[in-house]
């Protein structure tokens, strides 16, 4: 599975992380996070998680290089992470490959909005997409009136 959240600042992730801890199985978190962050107080939400930790970064000039954070991330907290692209996280098999349960998009809501816009394509997302998006033209309809 999945899930998408707009996690972006300390307060954010503290949140994220009191959902994870309710989700059984295996789980990886992926984040893209831009430079400017408050990296360490993010960090410091993260480190408790059960979560196996990926970033990722999207096609924005703030994105924080992939490689960097691993390096902070794993000086700072002592645990281990990892750097993957892009196009490996849009590989459904990748995560599936590695046996997640759960795989939490996170980080940055440019990188949910990438995401979102470079698999819209797929016959599952747009079933979500179309679950979750508001029919603009049924709104549109019954402002007018």
């Amino acid at each position: 599975t999945l899930m998408i959240d707009g996690a972006h600042n300390p307060e954010s992730m503290r949140e994220l992380k009191l959902y994870l801890e309710t989700v059984p199985g295996k789980k990886a978190l992926v984040l893209g996070l831009m430079f400017d962050k408050e990296l360490r107080l993010i960090f410091d939400e993260i480190v408790s998680m059960k979560v196996d930790v990926y970033f990722v970064r999207g096609d924005f000039p703030r994105f924080a290089e992939p490689e960097e954070l691993v390096k902070k991330f794993n000086l700072y907290t002592g645990k281990d992470s990892t750097s993957i692209s892009m196009k490996s996280l849009i590989d459904a098999d990748f995560l599936k490959s590695k046996g997640y349960d759960q795989c939490t998009l996170s980080g940055s809501l440019y990188l949910i909005g990438e995401y979102i816009s470079k698999t819209a394509h797929r016959s599952e997302n747009l079933k979500w997409f179309r679950q979750f998006t508001p029919d603009l033209n049924e709104m549109s309809h019954s402002n007018s009136t």
